[in-house]
């Protein structure tokens, strides 16, 4: 696949996305930069764009460089699915982050499944059964790191560890 074809798909995967849009998310200077390019490799696949103009074109539509640049991975890898969970809306909060933090899948999906509770009890009540389910796999079947506490309060995670003297 050329960076053409690449560049392609980018828009595609945008849906009522032009290249005009592509550029102002960019921050290009001139919004028909990126059709200038688009047609220049149209032309010639060999032609080549500059490192900072990949750049900004990758982190302008939320694909990795490293896939925009040479192909290699996964265009939507740094993308994370957010369902919406009316019936526990912080819920799907603590699954993001345990998601972010590579936590088992089976141990998110069992938490996913609740749902004989009468009202959200909360997002510290949600991260400490993904934990407690993640735990309670068997070590050599883990996908993810071990636990690490995530603040209720959005201020990021912690290992929950004191410090001895």
């Amino acid at each position: 696949m050329t960076l053409y074809d690449r560049m392609k798909r980018v828009i595609a995967m945008h849906p009522g996305w032009t290249t005009r849009h592509w550029a102002r998310a960019a921050g290009l200077a001139e919004e028909s930069h990126v059709y200038t390019i688009m047609q220049r490799l149209r032309r010639n696949p060999e032609a080549t764009v500059s490192v900072r103009t990949l750049a900004a074109l990758a982190e302008g539509a939320d694909v990795p460089f490293e896939w925009l640049s040479t192909g290699k991975g996964d265009p939507r890898s740094t993308w994370i699915r957010i369902d919406p969970d009316p019936m526990y809306p912080t819920r799907a909060q603590a699954i993001v982050a345990a998601r972010l933090l590579g936590w088992d899948s089976r141990a998110i999906a069992k938490v996913s499944s609740v749902s004989n509770l009468p009202t959200d009890p909360g997002l510290d009540y949600w991260r400490r059964l993904i934990e407690a389910q993640h735990v309670a796999l068997p070590r050599d079947a883990l996908t993810g790191p071990l636990p690490i506490a995530i603040r209720a309060d959005g201020s990021g995670p912690h290992t929950g560890r004191r410090k001895t003297r």
